[in-house]
């Protein structure tokens, strides 16, 4: 895309983080993330309208992304049935991202960073013993047959990646009217994005596979767990600032903490289940403001 040879595709910054350090924070905030709407509301307020590195960098590498995008919540999910914190402590988990294996860490396993296709035969061959990943990834990835208990209690919400995203010289060729119409799409594409591609095809996988795979809601030391790496998470993003010689760092971190905090407690109440409320506060709060 910045050379121009496609003139858009999809685009992760977790993968551009020498090149993009402010912008890739975002696909670190996965521990932050609770509900997806809120979520997906939060990174593209972060991106497009609060973290101006962020829009610096982007221009930089020569491309202009139109979209951030979220998942659905992440699901501890084992070789073995599962059920509690106590289950989990001393196995091996594969983890995608540093958010997740800082989670398993915080429950008493090892982490083991794998990619995200290698996290079957990982599993097949005993060189992990569990995952945290999507519950549509079970499907995805051909789990099935693999995975034999799942504890999914939401366990934070994977961003940060770009599914749209121009070439910046070819979106300056698209003529202005109808980069108009195209960020006038954006906030319907948002809720669908996010309830097409995880929250129906978790649903489904989870619906097909319960008859033979547990699935459990984790227990109370596994929520108080959480609840305290959530607290945690901030001084986690701080200190990778720091890594990354961010001059302005632990300020960066504050906003874009409040800014999803501001998106799952205040916002949330007044949209939660109302498309038009979402798409209308997502417009007047980011898309309406950003000079695309």
């Amino acid at each position: 895309m910045r050379d121009g040879v496609v003139d858009s595709g999809f685009f992760i910054t977790q993968f551009s983080a020498n090149q993009l350090p402010y912008s890739s924070l975002i696909s670190e905030m996965t521990g932050l993330g609770g509900d997806p709407y809120a979520t997906m509301g939060a990174i593209n307020e972060i991106l497009f309208v609060g973290c101006q590195n962020c829009r610096d960098e982007m221009r930089v590498a020569g491309i202009v992304p139109l979209l951030m995008q979220s998942a659905s919540p992440l699901a501890t999910m084992c070789t073995r049935p599962v059920a509690s914190a106590a289950d989990l402590a001393g196995l091996r988990a594969s983890t995608i991202g540093s958010p997740e294996a800082r989670w398993a860490r915080a429950l008493g396993m090892t982490p083991m960073r794998t990619s995200i296709v290698d996290i079957l035969p990982a599993l097949q061959l005993g060189q992990s013993d569990c995952t945290i990943i999507g519950t549509s990834w079970i499907r995805s990835y051909g789990l099935e047959d693999t995975v034999k208990g799942v504890i999914d209690m939401p366990q934070g919400i994977i961003a940060g990646a770009a599914p749209i995203t121009f070439n910046r010289d070819s979106w300056a060729r698209i003529a202005k009217e109808d980069q108009a119409r195209i960020i006038g799409l954006m906030p319907a594409a948002v809720w669908d994005y996010v309830t097409n591609a995880y929250l129906l095809p978790d649903a489904e996988v989870k619906a097909a596979l319960s008859a033979r795979i547990p699935f459990a809601p984790g227990d109370d030391e596994m929520h108080r767990r959480w609840a305290g790496f959530q607290e945690g998470e901030v001084a986690a993003l701080k200190a990778l600032a720091r890594d990354r010689k961010l001059a302005d760092g632990d300020a960066v971190v504050d906003r874009m903490v409040a800014t999803f905090r501001i998106w799952h407690e205040r916002l949330l109440p007044a949209f939660k289940g109302d498309r038009a409320k979402f798409e209308a506060v997502l417009n007047e709060r980011v898309f309406s403001k950003y000079p695309f």
